[in-house]
């Protein structure tokens, strides 16, 4: 009766180390794929941007003037991060956006920053007039690759204006 008892047990703790060993090894099987179709997707994203802006040579080539090249590289910043946390997908007119957003930039208006969400591009900036900013606006919404471009703007205390253009993509 006693061997039968002893079988019992280690038939018990057989079962339970086999239960064990066999969640671990989904659960390690589970994450491991996880993790592979998120690089796997993330290279094919990080792939499609570096083929969206290597066609955008022309545009890089264009930018001579110290101002217009910290516009760039803040805007290919910003289009890189987004894509980089799934928050936006690139399209093959990013460059269009990007020449209508430096056309119709007025000399007085600096960009401080840009930020793309889905299909929106935020443009921070300031000048020393409010009229210079809505100046802005009204050039990008002439823009045929924005459907609408809206403007908040605030006076900051050194009397200069703070914004932020809203420009709803096509």
């Amino acid at each position: 009766m006693q061997q039968g008892g002893k079988n019992t047990v280690f038939q018990a703790v057989g079962s339970s180390v086999c239960a064990l060993l066999l969640t671990a090894a989904i659960y390690f099987a589970g994450t491991g794929l996880g993790n592979a179709l998120l690089q796997l997707q993330k290279s094919y994203r990080i792939e499609f941007f570096n083929r969206a802006v290597a066609g955008q040579d022309a545009v890089v080539r264009m930018v001579e003037s110290e101002k217009l090249h910290t516009v760039a590289t803040q805007y290919l910043r910003a289009l890189m991060d987004s894509v980089i946390r799934f928050e936006f997908f690139p399209r093959q007119q990013e460059g269009e956006t990007f020449l209508a957003v430096i056309s119709a930039l007025p000399e007085e208006v600096e960009i401080d920053r840009f930020e793309f969400t889905e299909r929106h591009l935020l443009i921070y900036g300031h000048c020393t007039h409010e009229e210079q900013l809505k100046q802005f606006q009204e050039a990008l919404s002439d823009a045929p690759c924005f459907q609408d471009v809206l403007l908040e703007s605030c006076q900051k205390k050194d009397g200069s204006y703070a914004g932020v253009l809203t420009c709803i993509t096509v």
